[in-house]
């Protein structure tokens, strides 16, 4: 029964695979999203900094608080249809550069 229970388990793991990268499209918005957390990361003072505090430096601090994203931060990013949104955001400088790269809600 024990070994049944484990086979099931293997199953129903290999049906879990992520299919958000399957295909290189798919990595590659992911990469591209990867990429702006890193820098929304370096631009970003954290929470409660004081006024004119900078974002993250450290690499390895910041691959680590994108690794702590959840997948659903990524789901959302690779769903934007207007990829300049995401160039622009990667451009801008300072927080407030990159929310006007936000497109207005329209009605």
């Amino acid at each position: 029964m024990r070994s049944f229970a484990l086979i099931l388990c293997a199953m129903l793991a290999a049906g879990c695979e992520d299919e958000t990268t399957a295909t290189p499209e798919a990595a590659a918005l992911q990469a591209e999203c990867r990429g702006l957390f890193e820098h929304l990361f370096q631009i970003s003072p954290p929470p409660g900094a004081p006024a004119g505090a900078r974002g993250e430096t450290d690499p390895a601090r910041i691959a680590a608080r994108v690794a702590k994203l959840p997948v659903e931060d990524f789901a959302l990013c690779a769903a934007i249809k207007d990829r300049s949104v995401i160039a622009c955001m990667q451009r801008a400088p300072d927080p407030a550069a990159l929310r006007a790269c936000i497109p207005a809600k329209q009605d």
